[in-house]
């Protein structure tokens, strides 16, 4: 290994140690510190809010909204994303083994179904600025589908960021989830511990997505761990920097079809028009070596 890439990656384990131990998570010192500048996540003072759902979420950087959506807008946003999302001409496909595609992604999705704005009620609105206590934009907006990996293949690779993790981005990102279809333990379910959970589970020993170094019975602690399922018209925000997480394999015959929002603070408040003039923020992915 050459000199500067040695340094490198021995700056990155020291970062990534001494992460776990000071903020709880596996992000590292530097993406802690950029998100503690720009809000005021990972720790800090917390205050009540009138609205006890910006207090769940601040404090467990995880809220599940259900019946959020009205079912109209749900089936007319899904007849359009099914449209798209295999098609070759506005898709693309991910996690590919051996010439098979798991995940496809809708390209540009704000540029090809407007009823996404409709996604941002002034109810979400309203929890997004009482989590950053002050305002906000959006980075990015994605739509993409998870469908089946057979058991020899999930064995081998990890497809879909089901290994637990933390993102490895600044902490000042927050992301909505909005599925569009019912999901069962069958769709592959997201699943996401507290903040708190996680930290303790860094302080237990936690190693790596690779080796958790834990015994399956606290790792995998059903009454530690929040998996995401309910009907249409849910959804459900978390802080994927801050806590532990995990995307759920879909059993044969299913799949996940999901829209997600990336926010972050700002200095100014969310324009009504925001969507006519939405600009994805592309380096949002470039900044996180996971998985």
């Amino acid at each position: 290994m050459k000199l500067g890439k040695r340094i490198k990656h021995l700056y990155h384990r020291a970062d990534y140690a001494a992460g776990k131990k000071i903020f709880g998570n596996t992000i590292g010192v530097s993406n802690n510190f950029k998100g503690s500048l720009k809000n005021a996540q990972g720790g800090s003072i917390i205050e009540d809010d009138d609205d006890a759902r910006i207090n769940e979420l601040r404090t467990k950087q995880y809220l599940v909204l259900s019946d959020h959506y009205d079912k109209k807008l749900i089936d007319t946003i899904r007849t359009k994303y099914n449209e798209l999302v295999e098609n070759d001409e506005t898709s693309y496909t991910s996690s590919v083994v051996d010439g098979t595609y798991y995940s496809s992604h809708i390209s540009k999705p704000h540029k090809k179904i407007e009823e996404l704005s409709e996604l941002i009620t002034d109810d979400i609105k309203d929890i997004v600025k009482g989590y950053y206590q002050g305002n906000f934009q959006i980075k990015h907006i994605a739509a993409w589908r998870n469908k089946y990996v057979p058991k020899e293949i999930e064995a081998k690779s990890e497809l879909f960021s089901n290994h637990w993790h933390c993102d490895n981005r600044s902490t000042e990102f927050l992301k909505l989830f909005v599925p569009l279809i019912d999901l069962t333990d069958d769709d592959g379910p997201f699943h996401i511990m507290s903040q708190q959970r996680t930290k303790l589970v860094m302080k237990m020993g936690y190693g790596t997505r690779d080796d958790y170094n834990l015994d399956d019975k606290v790792i995998n602690d059903p009454n530690e761990i929040k998996k995401i399922t309910g009907k249409a018209g849910m959804a459900y925000f978390g802080n994927p920097q801050l806590c532990l997480h995990r995307a759920g394999v879909p059993t044969y015959g299913h799949w996940r079809d999901m829209i997600d929002f990336v926010f972050a603070p700002s200095s100014r408040p969310l324009p009504d028009n925001w969507f006519e003039n939405f600009q994805p923020d592309d380096n949002y992915y470039k900044a996180s070596n996971e998985k």
